[in-house]
């Protein structure tokens, strides 16, 4: 199994709603690679940045997490199969149940859960499912490395003509080369749903992977109007 198109990109706090209103809805995120098993494939899905090193934030249980599987030749953005994912309990006791790989019942923006379970387990911990998946939900250190403070000398987010001391921009034209630059997220963790599975679970043939995760419909009505949910 290979995804259809490989792409590299990473977003962290896509909106201020999310930072600030709802950071465990903000995906950051999605590996899909071999496993050393040439028979395996895993899934990597990474939300919830920026909790500070030894910090113990608890899973969400009031969302639905989901890796979406496309397997149409060429792809048609739909899925065909999902993994399904619930958390339960309170901290630190916290469990995550498994759902698929399967046919969802609605594919598309909405989502139900799939009637059958996988298997649970508790968080932080690598629980061994039927059929030889296995999986792991926890903290764990944020993969992406980017370094902000040269970013921002190099793209500047102030427009410097309408500050009272201007400084000139576009004084840096690069990034830090290697062992010199600075990992703005050294000292941040992620929330990471880890799957290993059987590629013949997702039919075995080439793949669109993407990721979601949802809210129940009725916490939706219950948003505020735009210009109040995105206030700091």
């Amino acid at each position: 199994m290979s995804t259809l198109l490989p792409a590299r990109a990473s977003d962290h706090q896509d909106t201020s709603f999310l930072g600030c209103r709802f950071p465990a809805g903000d995906l950051t995120d999605l590996y899909v690679f071999e496993s050393p098993d040439p028979n395996n494939v895993v899934l990597a899905m990474d939300f919830d940045p920026f909790i500070p090193r030894g910090a113990d934030r608890p899973f969400d249980p009031a969302l639905l997490y989901q890796f979406k599987v496309d397997t149409t030749v060429p792809p048609d953005g739909l899925e065909e199969l999902v993994l399904q994912f619930q958390f339960s309990g309170t901290a630190p006791n916290q469990t995550v149940t498994m759902y698929g790989p399967a046919a969802p019942n609605v594919a598309g923006t909405r989502s139900t859960l799939l009637a059958t379970a996988r298997g649970s387990g508790p968080v932080n911990q690598t629980i061994n499912l039927p059929d030889g998946v296995k999986l792991f939900a926890g903290l764990r250190k944020d993969p992406f490395f980017f370094d902000l403070e040269r970013f921002f000398e190099i793209l500047p987010d102030r427009n410097y003509l309408l500050q009272p001391n201007p400084a000139p921009p576009l004084q840096v034209l690069s990034f830090r080369p290697p062992g010199q630059a600075m990992d703005m997220f050294a000292n941040f963790n992620v929330h990471s749903i880890v799957v290993e599975l059987p590629r013949q679970l997702l039919g075995g043939g080439r793949a669109g992977v993407y990721m979601s995760i949802s809210l129940p419909e009725q916490d939706f009505a219950n948003v505020p109007p735009t210009g109040t949910v995105f206030a700091c």
